[in-house]
């Protein structure tokens, strides 16, 4: 009977709290003051509390009311996954809640969840960028920040103490998993979390490995038609790094640099004004906005790449993979390893066994053209890369078919000579590739044609 009772009390919280009855959910948070009264205030199967129910519903002004008048146990509560109304506002970017809550209980900021995710990294995971910037702000008085900026596996007591041997991800991570790639730029270029993007998740990949395996996320990866591919082009959204370093050079060359460069940029702010003026014609039409979100996207994703290739080297063996901490070092100051030699020659630096696959590798089978180039472009060292197989680049681009990198390569690479000469594992050349591409595809088209497939 007095389960029964309980039930019915539970409906008909919930029941208020639907319909906004502020009155009724606040009286009944204010007195459930013993632990029996307060563990009955917990409505759904995953032990949330009528605090957390609020803050996902979006009962804003609700959830302000219960933190106001309720017991700390209530406040500080967590769920079956260890999230705290802390993690729940931080999902949902309830700004006001947030800020209330470290004003009634500010542990709740170094509360980590059952997946050792602190607050900080639930804001990430889930793009909260507001949120974000507001938990970032109270922990510059935390001595150690280095557990907020990861989600770790609990040690042998069951706690969540920062150990870089436990880490299974970074806010990095998150933001470039969940394609938050604004905030994933400003946690990238943020002295306090520069270590991150070199820290390994749990897969043994850096962040810049993340990014070179989602296709979708840049230009050359996108799949459409030549009304949409007009259209995208027209976007007015332009990339931010190209705008900074037009006309940065110095030193004495610095002349003739700028006036090739001149004429160029007056030839995209030609074509720039014409795009800008068919996209004042079309862009009434429900469907720019798409395509406006996902330029900025796109260019959004190859800043970000662009960044992380500078400071990035695991793709150069030599170096040492595994990183010790955390250290609060700013993104520019991480040494660059590679070398260039006037005669274009560069040293093989993978003939080491057992690495993992580098970003260059990972971008150039999902035929991601931007990350290929800059890469290229930045350390020249890493056309020699060869993985366990002994496969070079040109190897790759050929076995996943991605021709405009092959042709990148032989067009950018002064030593593509020996590049094509190099043999794999099994004695291939490149030449082997290309007529095992084009038996396999003779193949399919004739058993196409003979009805067998």
């Amino acid at each position: 009977m007095e389960e029964m009772h309980a039930s019915s009390q539970i409906k008909s919280l919930y029941q208020s709290l639907r319909d906004d009855d502020v009155l009724e959910v606040i009286t009944a948070c204010a007195n459930a003051n013993t632990p029996d009264a307060s563990s009955k205030l917990m409505p759904t199967v995953h032990d949330d509390t009528i605090l957390h129910m609020a803050i996902y519903m979006g009962k804003e002004s609700i959830a302000i009311g219960i933190i106001e008048t309720s017991s700390q146990e209530l406040i500080t509560k967590r769920n079956k996954f260890g999230n705290t109304a802390l993690h729940e506002a931080a999902a949902t970017g309830c700004v006001r809640v947030v800020e209330k809550l470290l004003d009634k209980a500010p542990d709740l900021l170094s509360t980590p969840n059952k997946k050792g995710e602190m607050p900080l990294y639930t804001a990430t995971h889930f793009g909260q960028t507001k949120i974000f910037i507001l938990l970032a702000e109270k922990l510059k008085n935390v001595p150690d920040r280095r557990v907020h900026f990861c989600s770790m596996n609990p040690d042998e007591k069951d706690e969540f103490s920062y150990d870089p041997q436990r880490i299974r991800s970074t806010i990095l991570h998150a933001a470039i998993h969940a394609e938050f790639f604004e905030l994933a730029l400003r946690i990238a270029k943020t002295r306090e979390y520069a270590k991150t993007v070199q820290i390994k998740d749990k897969s043994s990949k850096t962040p810049l490995h993340l990014l070179s395996s989602n296709s979708s996320a840049f230009k050359s990866g996108m799949k459409c038609g030549h009304i949409k591919r007009f259209i995208y082009n027209c976007a007015p959204f332009e990339d931010a790094h190209e705008q900074n370093s037009s006309f940065d050079t110095i030193g004495e060359d610095a002349h003739k640099q700028n006036s090739k460069r001149s004429a160029t940029l007056f030839l995209r702010r030609v074509i720039s004004s014409v795009n800008r003026s068919v996209w004042n014609v079309l862009r009434a039409w429900s469907t720019m906005k798409n395509i406006y979100d996902e330029k900025k996207r796109h260019g959004l994703a190859f800043e970000l790449a662009k960044f992380l290739i500078k400071v990035d080297h695991s793709w150069d063996v030599t170096r040492e993979s595994a990183i010790e901490g955390m250290d609060e070092t700013a993104p520019g100051e991480v040494p660059r390893l590679d070398s260039d030699n006037s005669d274009g020659e560069t040293t093989n630096l993978s003939l080491e066994k057992n690495t993992p696959p580098i970003p260059l590798y990972i971008a150039t089978e999902h035929g991601i053209f931007e990350i290929v180039k800059e890469i290229l472009t930045v350390h020249k060292a890493a056309y020699e890369y060869r993985n366990t197989k002994n496969q070079n680049i040109l190897h790759l681009a050929i076995m996943h078919r991605q021709w405009k990198i092959f042709e990148l390569v032989i067009d950018m690479d002064r030593t593509r000579k020996r590049l094509i000469r190099q043999l794999d594992k099994n004695g291939f050349t490149i030449l082997h590739y290309v007529l095992s591409e084009l038996l396999h595809s003779t193949l399919l088209q004739w058993s196409s044609k003979s009805g067998l497939l």
